[in-house]
Order: C-alpha cells, then structure tokens, then sequence
C-alpha cells in the first residue's frame, strides 16, 4: 500500500512553511515505522518527522533547502514490504 509523509498541518490557524534541512534515505531504502525520515526547520526549530509506517521509500519529493508548507507530500512509501 503506498503511504505518504506529508508536513503536518498545525492546529492554530497560522500555516507556516518549514524547510527541508535533511533526506535520511533514498528511494529503494527500507524504512521503520517512527523512524527519522526528513529532518526539517521552522521559526520553532529543528524536528524531524518520523516514517508513517514500515515499508520502502519510493519517491522523495522534495530536496534539502526547499521550503515546504503544511500539507506538502515529503516523500512516498510502499508499505508491507
């Protein structure tokens, strides 16, 4: 089953953009489910999003210095593999 990681939308009504500091892993990479996927930064500072399930990366769509806001596709997977 294909899974996207997307930036999450906050809960206030302000929607601020993040930029992408880090990819971890590359297509064809396993992954964990709550690993470290992308490394990213906004006004509140460095986080990482964790990956959303266990599977492979397929496609990361995006690249270190890109600006991204909330609801943004990061990276494809392909879970149960």
């Amino acid at each position: 089953m294909r899974v996207e990681l997307t930036l999450p939308k906050p809960i206030e009504d302000a929607i601020e953009p993040a930029t992408v500091l880090h990819v971890y892993h590359a297509p064809s990479e396993p992954v964990k489910k709550g690993e470290p996927v992308v490394e990213m930064v906004n006004s509140d500072g460095m986080f990482d999003l964790p990956a959303p399930a266990t599977g492979v990366i397929v496609e990361v769509t995006v690249k270190p210095g890109q600006k991204v806001y909330p609801g943004a596709t990061l990276l494809i997977m392909e879970s149960g593999k």
